[in-house]
């Protein structure tokens, strides 16, 4: 769920999604060394139904070829990406990412 509440000073603001642990990990060791987190998931941002819809899609990529994850990242972060997931993250407004 997208909190509405200003995350406290210090705070360090994690946009995930819940398929995958990477950034779930990396929340959970800052809140273990005492940095203030607050999370948000990506796909609870997302129109009705795209969230799920995503999250089994992710899923099944990765039970049924794995490897192709690889290469989809390999794909966005490439030079015809120009800014990797930079151009994933320009349409938030400017008051989240500040």
């Amino acid at each position: 769920m997208i909190s509405t509440q200003t995350p406290a000073p210090g705070a360090v603001v994690i946009f995930s999604a819940s398929i995958g642990a990477g950034h779930d990990g990396a929340a959970r060791e800052l809140s273990r060394r005492g940095v203030p987190v607050v999370r948000h998931d990506f796909l609870d941002m997302l129109p009705a139904g795209l969230g799920p819809a995503l999250r089994e899609a992710y899923a099944r990529q990765l039970r049924t070829a794995p490897a192709s994850w690889g290469r989809l990242l390999d794909a966005v972060a490439g030079p015809r990406m120009g800014t990797g997931a930079g151009g994933l993250i320009a349409p938030v407004p400017g008051k989240v990412l500040s």
